[in-house]
């Protein structure tokens, strides 16, 4: 950030030889893309401050493309797939969630919602479409942390609880939930 306010609350990602590191939601320079060189060196092939403010989600990459969420404010919260070769947005749109947390889980993208919901969308970088969601929220909200998995097993968290599911099973639905730690 380039003032004593800004912050930097989203960890960089790595995509390949590019580094993609945001700021936000109120500071400078936005998305920044840096490509590292053979030598060691590195430039930057472009940055934008305008494409995308991130505040306290974690980034994805996958086969080219940076998925992350924009902050509550600068029009409420947007998931975007951006193009990390040429910096253009292929796509964005609301998936209802709040700001949420991504996982990478073969085709899908996984999201614990800020409210607390688990959701699952199709890995595209043509656009956004949803597979499924729980009815009800499986952690109290505010839900801010990563999701976690570890042989088929999701692990998700808020302040208070942490949750399990059996991602081997066939339906998230029907998967059990094993509450791990509980207050």
């Amino acid at each position: 950030p380039t003032g004593m306010n800004g912050t930097n609350a989203v960890s960089p990602i790595v995509i390949g030889d590019r580094v993609c590191v945001v700021s936000g939601p109120k500071v400078k320079p936005g998305l920044r893309c840096f490509r590292i060189l053979p030598d060691g060196r590195y430039d930057e092939p472009w940055r934008d401050i305008r494409l995308l403010k991130s505040q306290y989600t974690n980034l994805v990459g996958i086969d080219g493309h940076l998925f992350a969420f924009t902050p509550m404010t600068l029009g409420g919260p947007t998931l975007k797939c951006i193009d990390i070769i040429n910096g253009k947005l292929a796509w964005k749109g609301k998936p209802d969630l709040g700001r949420g947390n991504m996982l990478a889980v073969g085709n899908s993208i996984i999201i614990l919602g800020e409210a607390g919901h688990l959701a699952s969308f199709n890995l595209s970088t043509e656009k956004l479409t949803e597979r499924s969601r729980t009815a009800i929220p499986v952690l109290e909200k505010p839900c801010y942390t990563s999701l976690a998995l570890n042989r088929g097993l999701l692990f998700a968290r808020n302040e208070k609880e942490l949750v399990c599911f059996d991602l081997r099973l066939k339906s998230m639905e029907s998967s059990a939930i094993a509450k791990i730690v509980s207050n």
